[in-house]
């Protein structure tokens, strides 16, 4: 048993080197050679240095604050982020675009019995979007019953479902450390500009944000109870489904909290009734999401869509992003999925033989700063895009004008990542192993994003993830002599 733990704990460390490594070059990305050229990277610095010693003022004022004045904060900054969520929500309402377009129009359409299947673009290109059409139908019949407006609802789910990911990010943070370190981490859903400037686009991004941090609260709970109640693992494998059944991005979540079990579950019988339920009723979830989705497409599931090879070859291209031309090339490398897997490999092994091995190491390079060094998240490009209100206020987030909007955001970006990076360090001598399980989630992403299609919309839904890391970074910093309160402890409590 003694040898098995020292293993696990090695592994761990040797992971947080590795880890260290990538978030201290996406810091690097964030910070000091950002994706957007324009940027004043000397006002950028400024800004990060202000959230900084902003924090730093946070960390030191609420050392000798009560309970209940922290509650109060947090309630506050809760406030604040809802009344930034409803502002962005109408004067930044957009009409569905790109992805949503066909999402809203198929699932409207069938809503409204109009069509009996949704529309082709489901099941000759993205399957992965079927299911969230289904949910977005169901809901449009509702709309369509009260006689409500569609598009006005849809942000309405979207603020909650992103407000309600806050909150259980909040308490996963609280239960994690403390009421303290929850506060201050509290201020991160203000900084963080794309929390709230994603709330117009009710896309999977924003919608999936509430799955991992919902499903990581409950194996905490589950790990730290003296009775293990069967229906959490049950719970968090249904929950996941969800997600994945969203957006496939998830599934990344899954994997982290798989890893991590393993580490964190010493007991062989204990971990084995964990992942036997979890699994399980993942999969049996997973069926039933798939049987769904089925009812609304012509042609079997398994067959439809673009192979994921597609998504490899085309993230070999330009910066790593979506390339319509090569969406072209798929499509007519052949009428079946083995045809266009084919065409692909070959297409990945010429390209890699045309980068070689430092020309790919430069490409590389380039795709980590397009998805790592967007501190907007890709927002501005997204809600410029299809106004419904176009006004004066637009001009400041991406207009002309938009300079202190998406530096700050690049700053607050930047304060993220760092604050990651402190409690990455931290983590070498905690005894609280769970920030390890945040950590292997984000470095999932990162290597996922390496690989596939990349941008940085796709940080969107791991977003609570991001900060539930950082907050490590601030309770490492509350340990410090001038920020740490030795007359009592806040309980995590």
């Amino acid at each position: 048993m003694m040898k098995k733990s020292k293993l696990k704990n090695t592994l761990l460390i040797i992971f947080n080197v590795i880890f260290l490594l990538v978030i201290s070059f996406c810091f690097h990305f964030a910070l000091l050679n950002p994706f957007n050229q324009k940027l004043n990277k000397g006002f950028v610095f400024f800004l990060f240095l202000l959230l900084c010693l902003g924090f730093l003022f946070l960390c030191f004022i609420t050392k000798n604050l009560s309970k209940r004045s922290l509650l109060i904060i947090s309630i506050i900054n809760l406030i604040i982020f809802i009344l930034l969520q409803i502002f962005f929500g109408y004067f930044f309402a957009v009409n569905p675009g790109w992805d949503m377009t066909p999402i809203f129009n198929s699932s409207t359409n069938v809503a409204s019995n109009e069509w009996e299947f949704f529309s082709s673009y489901f099941y000759e290109l993205y399957p992965n979007n079927i299911f969230i059409t289904v949910l977005w139908m169901k809901f449009y019949k509702l709309c369509y019953y009260f006689g409500f407006n569609l598009i006005l609802s849809s942000v309405v789910i979207n603020i909650i479902v992103v407000l309600i990911s806050v909150i259980i990010t909040y308490i996963l943070i609280k239960k994690v450390f403390n009421i303290r370190v929850a506060t201050i981490s509290s201020f991160l859903f203000i900084v963080i500009t794309p929390f709230y400037s994603y709330t117009p686009i009710f896309y999977t991004d924003t919608l999936t944000m509430i799955f991992l941090p919902l499903a990581f609260l409950l194996f905490y709970i589950y790990i730290k109870s003296k009775n293990k109640n069967i229906f959490l693992p049950i719970f968090i494998g249904i929950i996941l489904a969800l997600g994945i059944g969203i957006k496939t991005n998830i599934a990344i979540g899954f994997i982290a909290l798989s890893i991590f079990s393993i580490f964190i579950i010493d007991n062989l019988k204990g971990f084995f009734r964990f992942i036997s339920l979890f699994i399980i009723s993942f999969i049996v979830s997973s069926i039933l999401i798939a049987s769904t989705c089925q009812k609304y497409i012509p042609v079997p599931l398994k067959d439809a869509g673009l192979p994921s090879t597609h998504w490899i070859m085309m993230g070999l291209k330009d910066n790593g992003g979506f390339n319509g031309e090569d969406v072209d090339l798929s499509k007519n490398a052949g009428k079946t999925k083995k045809e266009i897997q084919e065409f692909n490999i070959k297409t990945i092994k010429t390209r890699l033989e045309n980068y070689g091995i430092g020309g790919y190491n430069k490409f590389l390079y380039k795709k980590i700063q397009y998805t790592w060094g967007d501190g907007t998240y890709f927002a501005p490009e997204k809600l410029s895009r299809k106004p419904i209100r176009p006004n004066f206020l637009h001009t400041y987030i991406y207009g002309d004008k938009n300079n202190l909007f998406t530096s700050f955001s690049e700053a607050s970006h930047s304060l993220l990542l760092f604050l990651i990076l402190i409690g990455s360090i931290g983590l070498f001598k905690s005894k609280n192993k769970i920030g390890f399980l945040f950590n292997i989630c984000i470095f999932g992403v990162f290597l996922f994003l390496i690989l596939w299609e990349a941008r940085s919309r796709y940080l969107v839904c791991i977003l609570p993830i991001l900060v539930s890391s950082s907050s490590i970074g601030i309770n490492e910093i509350l340990k410090l002599k001038p920020f740490s309160n030795n007359k009592r402890r806040l309980e995590a409590k």
